[in-house]
């Protein structure tokens, strides 16, 4: 291994370990901050939802991260064969995703006690439809801890900044709902506009769409 190798080695494995801490460290921060304007009986309604909508959003994911982790990891030197194997997932997660959507807002709409706090379930699963962008695999795979590190930095301060200007009384827990699903979203929407720079998304979407509605 030369001199460049471990640099990069080092330097990745020093972003890594910043992205996890801010997994860490972020909730915490703004649990006190909410706990402290919320109502506990708010909070629960809010951390209910979001249960229920993290439910959706495991099961339309099909494992789908760990598998594409796993096989970005292998095409990492082979630009086409990386494309090909992102937009096969891409698709897939795309239609398993709109499968659960519909599914959640039958749920939510059926059940009296969804139906009665409507808004903040469908601001909530506003991110199962939004997790279709949740490419992360294919920078966990191209070992990009860097610009994971860095974009989740920013959209953390950006979601306590929301908060702290918008949440103000027991009132605002489906705003402040929204803004977990803007920040959680935002990370997701500029993966997915940065990904060119590994893949040629547009081209493989196109025809993997092509062989899957007009051969068939």
């Amino acid at each position: 291994m030369d001199k460049k190798q471990a640099k990069s080695l080092t330097s990745g494995g020093i972003y890594y370990l910043i992205y996890n801490v801010l997994n860490m460290a972020f909730p915490l921060i703004t649990g006190i901050y909410v706990a402290r304007v919320l109502l506990p009986a708010d909070i629960g309604l809010v951390s209910a939802a979001q249960n229920l909508a993290q439910y959706f959003i495991i099961f339309s994911f099909l494992g789908i991260p760990t598998y594409g982790l796993r096989e970005i990891s292998k095409t990492r030197n082979d630009e086409r064969e990386r494309s090909k194997v992102f937009s096969e997932l891409f698709i897939i997660n795309l239609i398993s995703t709109g499968i659960f959507v519909m599914l959640y807002l039958i749920l939510i709409f059926c059940i009296p006690e969804y139906r009665q706090n409507i808004v903040l379930y469908l601001t909530v699963g506003a991110s199962i439809a939004l997790n279709v962008f949740n490419i992360s695999w294919l920078y966990e795979g191209m070992e990009d801890f860097r610009f994971i590190s860095i974009r989740n930095l920013v959209f953390k301060i950006l979601c306590f900044s929301l908060l702290v200007v918008f949440v103000k009384d027991a009132d605002d827990y489906v705003i402040y709902a929204a803004i977990t699903v803007i920040g959680t979203a935002g990370n997701y929407i500029i993966n997915t506009l940065c990904s060119h720079r590994y893949i040629k998304f547009l081209k493989n979407y196109i025809c993997l769409f092509d062989y899957l509605f007009i051969s068939s």
